[in-house]
C-alpha cells in the first residue's frame, strides 16, 4: 500500500476524493447533525434564511444539509473539468438529456458530489504523467499522440468559451466561467505526458 502512495498514479486520485470529501461531505454531514441536535426529536424544525422562517420535516434534514454542500460547485468544477464530458454522457444515458441531475438535489450539489468522482480517470493520467517525467515508467508513442490530442482539445476550449463567447453572454452564467478556468488548467495538466517523454527523449540523446 505505501509503495501505491508513492505513485501519483494513486496519489493524485486519492488527494482530489479527499479533497472532494472535505469540502462537500463533511460539511454537508455537520449541518446534518446541527439540524438534528436543534431539532431535539421533534418531527420538524424552522430555520431562519434572512427574514424568511421555513419548516423543514426531520426526513428532509439530509437533503437541506446537502444543498448547502453545493458551495463547493466551483473548486469542484475548475478542479475537475474533464467531467463535464462525462456527465454529458451519463445524462444522455439516464435521461436523453445533457444536463440530468437527481430530482431530490440541486445541479450545484449535484455537480459537487460527483464532478470528482467524474474526473478519475484524468486524474491518473496525469498521475501516469508526472510518474513517467520522474523517472517511473516510460511515456509510449500512443501517449504521447493522446496528451497532445487532449491538451490542444481543452485549449481550443477555452479559447473558444473566452474569446468566441461576449462578456454579455458570459454575465449570469457562473459555472460557464469556472469551465473557462478549468479548461485552461486542464489543457496544461494534460500536456505532462508529453513534457515527460520530451524529458526522456532528451535524457537519451544526452548517454
Amino acid at each position: 500500500m505505501k509503495k501505491r502512495l508513492k505513485s501519483f498514479v494513486y496519489l493524485l486520485p486519492l488527494l482530489e476524493l479527499l479533497f472532494g470529501a472535505a469540502a462537500t461531505l463533511v460539511p454537508a454531514l455537520l449541518f446534518f447533525f446541527r439540524l438534528k441536535q436543534a431539532a431535539h426529536g421533534a418531527g420538524s424544525l424552522f430555520l431562519s434564511s434572512g427574514d424568511v422562517l421555513t419548516m423543514i420535516p426531520s426526513d428532509h434534514f439530509l437533503s437541506v444539509a446537502f444543498d448547502r454542500a453545493g458551495w463547493a460547485e466551483r473548486p469542484a468544477t475548475i478542479l475537475n473539468a474533464p467531467a463535464k464530458v462525462v456527465e454529458i454522457v451519463v445524462s444522455l444515458l439516464v435521461a436523453h438529456k445533457a444536463n440530468w441531475h437527481p430530482a431530490s438535489l440541486l445541479p450545484s450539489t449535484w455537480h459537487a458530489l460527483v464532478y470528482p468522482i467524474y474526473a478519475l480517470p484524468a486524474w491518473v493520467y496525469i498521475g501516469l504523467g508526472i510518474d513517467a517525467g520522474i523517472g517511473r515508467c516510460l511515456v509510449r508513442r500512443w501517449n504521447v499522440v493522446l496528451s497532445l490530442f487532449l491538451a490542444l482539445t481543452f485549449a481550443v476550449l477555452f479559447c473558444g468559451l473566452r474569446f468566441g463567447i461576449s462578456a454579455a453572454e458570459r454575465e449570469g452564467q457562473e459555472q460557464l466561467s469556472w469551465f473557462i478556468e478549468g479548461f485552461a488548467l486542464w489543457a496544461v495538466l494534460f500536456a505532462i505526458p508529453f513534457v515527460a517523454w520530451l524529458l526522456q527523449r532528451s535524457g537519451e540523446l544526452r548517454s
